[in-house]
């Protein structure tokens, strides 16, 4: 069986792409690893990788040769951003 182990701000979402090369995997990902779809990854979390009929090889290929590796979770810092209300507090996001 292989594994692969999570970055910071991956996502299940993210690893199903990467290793799968489709998102459809993720219910299958989560449910090996008995995690939920919506669970946080830790970083350094390694996570069993079973069987898909489903992958796309040419996707999850894309991604390797390129060394692409997903990471798209919000991070505190991006909520903080994000829920912002005073336009002049944004300023120290920028500098």
């Amino acid at each position: 069986m292989n594994s692969t182990t999570a970055i910071q701000s991956q996502s299940l979402l993210d690893l199903a792409v990467q290793e799968y090369g489709t998102p459809e995997a993720v219910v299958q990902l989560a449910f090996y690893n008995q995690l939920s779809v919506t669970d946080e990854l830790v970083p350094g979390q390694v996570l069993e990788l079973p069987d898909f009929e489903g992958k796309n090889i040419d996707v999850a290929d894309y991604f390797v040769k390129k060394a692409i590796v997903p990471a798209t979770a919000l991070t505190d810092e991006v909520f903080d951003i994000i829920n912002n209300e005073d336009p002049c507090d944004l300023c120290k996001y920028f500098q």
